[in-house]
């Protein structure tokens, strides 16, 4: 009997460790491989590049620092890290070509159809309920067989934000020459 309520209580909590964020929270592969919407869905932009949407975000006009890095992720707090990353997801037309520093825990999402890896930045949100992932692509490092750290490893990727199309669907992701862990 206390075996039956030790699970049932595991599983509660299990639960509510899910859902803390109050949305569909799903294992980190599925987090992480999220599509862009199409521009403008909704939003209009300034001609300075700020968005006067309904998501009520507004662009940084300036992150970049002397060493050439357009968007540095790294200098944000766990809060503004988590939400100019949602920006970036949700407004990706807005930070094509621009050089992005960011850190993160590094994960792996393998595409069951066609067998194809999707190396990923995870970033948490200051409680570490809510994850955000942007994809990255490094150049001459196909993975598996490139020299990557274990899932998991806390990683610096730097490189140039980009769209591209697979299948219809538009995804955004960081095609890096640089990845450090």
């Amino acid at each position: 009997m206390k075996k039956v309520i030790m699970i049932m209580l595991l599983a509660v909590l299990s639960f509510a460790s899910f859902t803390g964020c109050g949305e569909k929270n799903e294992d980190i592969n599925n987090a992480a491989s999220v599509s862009v919407p199409e521009a403008g869905a909704g939003e209009t932009a300034d001609q300075d590049g700020s968005s006067d949407g309904e998501s009520g975000i507004k662009m940084p006009e300036n992150m970049a620092g002397s060493d050439g890095i357009d968007v540095d992720l790294t200098k944000l707090s766990s809060t503004m890290v988590y939400s100019e990353v949602f920006a970036m997801v949700m407004s990706p037309d807005e930070y094509v070509g621009k050089t992005v520093r960011m850190r993160g825990s590094f994960a792996v999402m393998t595409d069951d159809t066609n067998s194809n890896f999707y190396t990923y930045t995870v970033i948490a949100d200051a409680t570490a309920c809510c994850q955000q992932g942007i994809e990255f692509l490094w150049n001459g490092h196909p993975y598996p067989d490139g020299a990557y750290p274990p899932e998991g490893s806390e990683i610096t990727v730097t490189g140039t934000f980009e769209t591209y199309d697979e299948a219809g669907t538009k995804y955004c992701r960081i095609v890096s020459d640089e990845v450090e862990f």
